[in-house]
């Protein structure tokens, strides 16, 4: 990675986060509070088109 990404509180998060921006993930699928509880951070990854959400939210999306 090169740490192009510096949004979140743990700095080893980034990590997560630039993976899913540079592989073009449409959601992000965590357990992690730093991430999913973080409204400054949820609203930057929608500038890639990038859904943040917890496991069971994401059950219910593809049982839809």
């Amino acid at each position: 990675m090169t740490n192009d990404i510096n949004v979140c509180r743990d700095h080893k998060d980034n990590m997560v986060l630039e993976t899913a921006i540079k592989g073009g993930a449409g959601y992000l699928v965590t357990r992690d509070d730093d991430i999913k509880k973080d409204s400054r951070l949820i609203e930057e990854m929608k500038k890639y088109d990038i859904n943040i959400v917890s496991v069971s939210r994401f059950l219910e999306i593809l049982s839809g």
